[in-house]
């Protein structure tokens, strides 16, 4: 058997493998490319995969790194849980953390879909949020003593002390003493109606950090007006010897006061305590008598030398 081809027959076998080819591209066999199926993600990361944020600013994670494709929804949620705009995921992967997270340790899930299916990733990142408020301290009043005339309001200087800005400030007084207040400054204010005495006063200062009370910071002292401007009208008198006589009752500044006979010119001549009105009695011989009024209360106390005069005949 010859093992080679003439060229007649080389020519009859190509020619049937062309029909061949030519038949086969009229009638394609019948079969299908089956898709390759979408795997649902299987991973994502975050590079650091921690953020601490200032309470009451805004912060945004770094852009992880996601296996799986088209992703058509992401979602994230949080241990403890916040409100539902605490914690947001962008298009990204990025995490953001809204202003309104109070301070604590978030733990958080994110969530992720795509056609071949929904992964949930636990503990993949954590958000601390931190409270840089600082409590006040050192609170103090550089004049720590207010001393006020009864009947007259009055108030403190605003205290200065360390520590964050306080929102706001409470007094207790010792005694007890409602028209005795503090403003938003921390100024002590007292009112016109607050009874004589010595008030001792603490203050509470409240911001973010929290509350904190100074004891004993402050002291106030109502006192009495002290007196002045004492005088008699008439401020002379002539009387009959054994008649006696009264004078009229003085006009005189201050609260709370006292009177007496501050030269004693005659026994027989005597003070009402509390109004100061004078007295002269039937027993006080023919003379020519000049009076001194003490005048106290618990301010202070003042002589009005020559207020008053009796001429006795």
């Amino acid at each position: 058997m010859n093992r080679f081809f003439t060229c007649q027959q080389s020519w009859k076998v190509l020619l049937a493998l062309g029909s061949l080819l030519v038949m086969g591209c009229k009638h394609p066999p019948d079969f299908q490319v089956a898709p390759i199926p979408i795997e649902k993600p299987s991973s994502i990361v975050y590079t650091p995969n921690s953020i601490q944020v200032e309470e009451g600013t805004t912060a945004t994670s770094s852009v992880p790194v996601i296996v799986g494709e088209n992703i058509v929804y992401r979602s994230v949620r949080s241990t403890p849980v916040v409100s539902a705009t605490g914690f947001t995921i962008q298009a990204d992967g990025a995490i953001k953390v809204a202003a309104s997270v109070p301070a604590g340790t978030y733990v958080l899930d994110v969530i992720l879909t795509n056609a071949g299916g929904t992964s949930n990733f636990p503990q993949v990142f954590t958000v601390t949020v931190v409270n840089t408020t600082d409590p006040v301290s050192n609170l103090s009043y550089s004049v720590n003593t207010l001393e006020t005339e009864l009947g007259t309001a009055d108030s403190s200087v605003a205290p200065s002390y360390s520590g964050s800005t306080a929102s706001s400030f409470e007094i207790q007084t010792s005694p007890s003493e409602s028209e005795i207040t503090i403003n938003t400054q921390g100024k002590i204010m007292v009112s016109e109606a607050v009874p004589l005495g010595e008030y001792t006063i603490s203050v509470t200062a409240i911001n973010a950090a929290g509350s904190r009370e100074f004891p004993s910071v402050y002291t106030v002292k109502v006192v009495d007006i002290p007196p002045s401007g004492l005088s008699y009208n008439p401020n002379s008198l002539s009387l009959s010897q054994g008649s006696g006589g009264v004078s009229a009752i003085p006009s005189v500044n201050g609260t709370n006061l006292s009177f007496s006979i501050a030269n004693n010119p005659d026994p027989g001549i005597i003070i009402n305590p509390i109004n100061g009105q004078l007295t002269v009695s039937t027993s006080v011989p023919s003379g020519y008598y000049v009076v001194d009024i003490l005048v106290s209360n618990s301010n202070s106390s003042q002589t009005f030398t020559s207020i008053i005069s009796f001429q006795i005949n």
